[in-house]
């Protein structure tokens, strides 16, 4: 398997992410080529899964946190002597 390092540049939050190739990619066989990506594009769809796994358990205990706060907010006070 060859291995070629492949840098992803984007922006911290969110914005515009460039893929750059380093310059002996363009010369390898067509086969090779399509080999590589295919791999990397392996390794994207796991990365992107893995970020949805994080944004949905994200969004969970954002809802929880809500659910708290709405709950503590509309029990009554009652005084303790």
């Amino acid at each position: 398997m060859l291995r070629t390092v492949v840098k992803i540049i984007g922006f911290h939050h969110g914005g515009k992410a460039v893929v750059r190739f380093p310059s002996n990619f363009r010369r390898m066989r067509p086969d090779h080529r399509k080999s590589f990506l295919s791999q990397a594009m392996k390794d994207l769809r796991a990365e992107y899964d893995l970020a949805c796994e994080h944004a949905r358990i994200a969004a969970q205990h954002e809802d929880f946190r809500n659910a708290e706060a709405v709950k503590h907010r509309g029990e009554p006070e009652t005084a303790t002597s």
